[in-house]
């Protein structure tokens, strides 16, 4: 009988190996029981010993792990000088999302990209079935971008590979790279890996790293073959929703009922709820799941931003999103 596989790819380095962990926990937890998650590790710095952990949820869920670490291909990214990023906390491990399109094995033709600082709660098993043979991808479009694209997207109207966001933003909208699910079979045949790299050779260290890399070769090449989800499925919890969403691809309606009841939860941003206590929103949420994991004995972090009060977390939030950074 054939495995009614469901296919994930994760990434990282060895300062997202809890996090990953909680994310598969949050997976697994949601996933319709008939089925089998295959998760692809795309990282360093992971031992046998953290994959050893991840698999002590064998115990209670079906699933496969395939750890693949990727020091041979390093070499590809050699153009990217992560310095130059807009967002000072993110690293080179941001980029290894881009082997998906490449290494995974033949028999995975379509596979959900997932963050290592998301929270997965709900079965995501029927958006995977719904990808049809004709689609590229689901995606969710990223509506603090597009609500102030004119400042934190205005790189995207000086670049070429942006026209046809400038001349029709809302047909080819800015998505979020945090979550997706991709259909590799559609993806090889356009050779979207070998693109990939080419922008990256051309336009190297753009402001939003591979997010931006994402959007000028899928998002503005592909947006007739995208199905794009609503919002609820890429939430973040360090973001104002208190703002307007008037001119957000989205209706404020859909934006304002995805926030208040997230499918996925993205801990965006520096402080993220493994590390202090400052994340704005679903705090606890992040903390249900880590409960749930083999990291379940881990102490909640007593650690503050110097400076900052706990009644200054909107104020701090919204300054800092709408400073730099849309980006996880």
């Amino acid at each position: 009988m054939e495995k009614k596989y469901i296919n994930f790819c994760l990434c990282g380095d060895n300062n997202f190996i809890i996090p990953i962990t909680v994310a598969i926990t949050s997976i697994l937890t949601n996933i319709d029981k008939s089925r089998i998650a295959r998760f692809f590790l795309l990282t360093t710095g992971f031992s046998d010993k953290e994959i050893n952990t991840i698999l002590k949820l064998k115990k209670k869920y079906n699933f496969e792990v395939v750890n693949i670490p990727v020091e041979n291909y390093i070499n590809l990214f050699d153009k990217i000088d992560i310095t130059k990023c807009k967002i000072p906390y993110v690293s080179l491990a941001t980029y290894y999302r881009f082997l998906m399109f490449k290494i995974l094995p033949e028999d995975v033709d379509k596979c959900f990209y997932i963050d290592g600082d998301m929270i997965v709660d709900t079965d995501l098993s029927i958006i995977y079935d719904n990808l049809t043979e004709d689609k590229l991808a689901f995606a969710v479009v990223e509506p603090l971008a597009m609500q102030h694209r004119k400042s934190i997207l205005s790189h995207c109207y000086e670049l070429e590979y942006f026209k046809n966001f400038k001349n029709d933003c809302l047909k080819y909208p800015y998505i979020q790279a945090g979550f997706f699910l991709i259909n590799l079979k559609k993806a090889k045949e356009k050779n979207i890996f070998e693109q990939l790299i080419d922008f990256i050779t051309i336009c190297p260290n753009t402001p939003y790293v591979d997010q931006d890399v994402i959007n000028a070769v899928i998002g503005q090449q592909y947006s007739d073959l995208i199905n794009y989800l609503e919002p609820s499925y890429n939430v973040f919890c360090n973001m104002d929703y208190k703002q307007p969403f008037n001119d957000a691809f989205y209706s404020e309606e859909i934006i304002t009922k995805s926030f208040k009841n997230p499918k996925i939860y993205h801990y965006g941003g520096e402080w993220k709820p493994w590390n202090t206590t400052l994340t704005m929103h679903h705090y606890d949420v992040w903390w249900k799941y880590l409960k749930l994991s083999p990291y379940r004995k881990m102490k909640n972090p007593k650690k503050k931003i110097i400076g900052v009060m706990e009644n200054d977390r909107y104020r701090v939030y919204k300054i800092f999103f709408m400073r730099i950074s849309i980006k996880k």
